[in-house]
């Protein structure tokens, strides 16, 4: 584990602790900077949050559930213009709230992208 990304990380886990800054607005830009700044992947970032055991989880929704609200969304990587069919989740309140999450959702591993590989940012379509 690179000292430095532990550190970037845990400083954030620290600040969305806080109740003012408990959000996943915070977090977003946490992982924003660690993309761009630490040249980290999503993937690299989620296997960071579990080496910390940390209460935040990243997944990729598909882009199908967030279209599902009547406003037409995208997703794209933050890096080039890629696209990609599912969007960053950025879960706050642990392992068992994924869990409920994706069943509330009726959503299984081959809905989602847990590799986050092929997973980019929400971005709303003029």
């Amino acid at each position: 584990m690179n000292p430095e990304h532990k550190e970037y990380f845990m400083r954030m886990l620290e600040i969305i602790d806080l109740p003012e800054y408990n959000n996943a607005m915070i977090a977003s830009q946490y992982i924003v900077d660690a993309i761009k700044d630490l040249k980290l992947s999503l993937s690299g970032i989620e296997a960071t949050l579990r080496f910390l055991n940390s209460r935040v989880h990243l997944i990729g929704l598909p882009l199908s559930y967030y279209n599902s609200s009547g406003t037409e969304y995208i997703s794209k990587s933050i890096v080039n213009s890629e696209r990609y069919e599912h969007a960053l989740w950025i879960e706050l309140n642990g392992h068992e709230a994924l869990i409920k999450l994706l069943e509330d959702l009726n959503l299984g591993d081959s809905d989602v992208d847990r590799s986050l590989e092929k997973t980019g940012f929400l971005m709303i379509t003029k």
